[in-house]
């Protein structure tokens, strides 16, 4: 078209009067529109696109062709250039596409930036599971052990499939398997910083492509990586290169294409040549407006997006019982969350139901409110009765209509109830199963003990007056607490959750009914747990020592769970 014209100005036969001028290069050309010196200028596309951006009042009446460079399409990709290159530009303007073209069942993505933390405009993405940023080794350690693990876990899942991951995803469309995108940006800067996971990053990036784990990393030169990371990478694209040699050593070229003095401008190999690109820009040129944009896509995203990208969670500084419940109305008895792993922050349930007597035991007391904040845990909900039988006369529980607290001056009434409960539901059922019936389904009652052995002592002493079958009769309270421990069991929805100073329980093994509640397992609150001899600790070494908190260990059936207790 363009020569065509030229010939008929030549002629005489255009419409207009045209003087021609062929530019040395598209610089030369972007210089005379701007300066004015000349009407309508060929360009780069994606030249003009940035010059439009930057406010120059110039119109197009023509676009040629429009590349689109794919930078995920034969796996890995590394972006080599030199600082102010354009490196940060296209990592952007990929992340950017992603989130504008698939939503996050499609695609999730973790951005690590160690060069000028402007991907964190895209932090409120629903397809951005987290932007890590220096400093953040907490997050960046639960983003690796996640990717870790979902690696892991897609590895098993595609092992029946013959490890297809297309073949997978066609019989189970509406599995959430999401290609999963990690960014570096500057991975020099994150492997100095945090050389302990350098390994991992690269294991996890050498095994993520079969399962659709992917990477785009960028590197200011070839020998700021280390070899064996590179060989993961099919797709290497270069902006501008500190020495001409490298273009040579990546591409396998040296004069075939090299990018323009400008910020964007890269070359990568397609096929049998180098070819040429322009990063465009993902909205005008200042990086205030366009973090804006940013953060308006993002809530526009997020308004009509039905799932969102794993997040990254850190620890809270208190686990708390909203926080555990997460939207629930109230936790069943056969999996009360207690507390988050301190590893990968899983919520941790304790069934209640499978013993009579549960227990939480300590050496030193907590100072943490762990068992007022469990006692508000059960009340949620407002239909599970909890009674309280605090012996020190320490808590400070929670005022709820389901919650009734007993201190010692009140533990012959306390005891009078539990005792005549416990026989009217132990007789009930015996009377309906005699009788061929369905037992009675009773409201659930857990009896919280902030110190057995002292109210045991405290029992002795005592005089409890328990309804028998409507009959009032006077029991000694030492009587009363052996017929409890004696007669509970699973099944009646009922059940007791001490919590006892380990040193004192030896207090306990004198009464008749200790066989019948022997500690093993349990919840141990702090450290000293290898000091004891009570509830098997496997996996812990003598030196372990916990961070400070609300932490300890939970020990069902010889496991050892390592975690952050509810305190809040």
């Amino acid at each position: 078209g363009m020569s065509k014209l030229m010939k008929d100005d030549a002629n005489g036969t255009s419409k207009n009067d045209y003087e021609f001028t062929v530019a040395a290069s598209p610089d030369e050309a972007r210089n005379a529109l701007i300066a004015g010196t000349t009407d309508i200028a060929a360009l780069p596309v994606n030249l003009a696109a940035v010059l439009y951006n930057k406010g120059v009042d110039i119109s197009f009446v023509g676009i040629n062709t429009l590349g689109v460079l794919y930078i995920l399409e034969n796996g890995n990709t590394i972006i080599y250039g030199v600082t102010g290159s354009g490196c940060t530009e296209l990592l952007s303007a990929a992340v950017y596409d992603l989130c504008r073209n698939h939503p996050a069942n499609e695609i999730n993505i973790y951005c690590l930036d160690f060069a000028t933390e402007t991907l964190q405009m895209f932090q409120n993405m629903p397809q951005v599971g987290d932007v890590i940023v220096p400093g953040d080794e907490e997050k960046l350690q639960k983003l690796m052990l996640y990717l870790e693990e979902e690696i892991d876990r897609r590895r098993k899942l595609l092992s029946e499939y013959g490890g297809s991951l297309e073949a997978y995803r066609k019989e189970h469309p509406e599995s959430a398997m999401p290609s999963i995108l990690i960014v570096v940006d500057n991975y020099p800067g994150f492997a100095e910083g945090y050389s302990a996971y350098d390994d991992m990053m690269y294991s996890l990036i050498r095994d993520g492509l079969r399962v659709g784990v992917h990477a785009i990393i960028s590197a200011v030169s070839s020998s700021s990586l280390r070899l064996r990371l590179t060989q993961s990478f099919k797709r290497v694209v270069c902006m501008q290169m500190p020495e001409r040699a490298e273009y040579t050593l990546l591409l396998g070229t040296a004069n075939e294409a090299l990018p323009m003095n400008r910020v964007g401008s890269g070359v990568f190999r397609g096929g049998e040549h180098v070819l040429e690109f322009q990063t465009a820009l993902i909205s005008g040129s200042e990086a205030g407006k366009v973090a804006e944009e940013m953060r308006r896509l993002g809530r526009e995203l997020s308004a009509v997006s039905r799932v969102r990208a794993h997040r990254v969670r850190l620890m809270p500084d208190t686990v708390t019982a909203q926080l555990l419940l997460d939207g629930a109305k109230s936790a069943p008895l056969n999996g009360v969350p207690i507390g988050l792993e301190r590893r990968d922050l899983r919520t941790i349930r304790w069934n209640l139901t499978e013993r009579f007597v549960n227990a939480a035991l300590y050496e030193s007391k907590p100072e943490y409110p762990f068992l007022e904040s469990f006692a508000g845990l059960l009340a949620e909900g407002g239909e599970r009765r909890v009674m309280v039988l605090d012996m020190s006369g320490s808590l400070r529980l929670p005022e709820r209509p389901n919650v009734e607290a007993y201190g010692v001056s009140r533990l012959p009434e306390a005891l009078s109830a539990i005792t005549g409960e416990l026989l009217r539901r132990n007789n009930e059922e015996k009377t309906a199963r005699a009788e061929g019936k369905e037992p009675p389904v009773y409201q659930e009652l857990v009896i919280l003990v902030n110190g057995l052995a002292e109210m045991a002592e405290a029992a002795d002493t005592i005089e409890c007056q328990v309804d028998v079958g409507g009959r009032i009769m006077k029991i000694s309270g030492k009587d009363a607490l052996d017929a409890v421990m004696l007669k509970g069991r699973p099944g009646l929805n009922m059940t007791f959750v001490i919590c006892q100073q380990v040193d004192r329980v030896s207090a306990l093994l004198s009464r008749t009914w200790y066989k019948n509640v022997a500690i093993r397992e349990g919840l141990w609150l702090g450290d000293g747990v290898k000091r004891q001899t009570l509830m098997t600790a496997n996996g812990i070494s003598g030196s372990e020592k916990l961070p400070e908190g609300a932490y300890g260990y939970f020990l069902p059936r010889g496991k050892t769970v390592r975690l952050k207790i509810i305190a809040g």
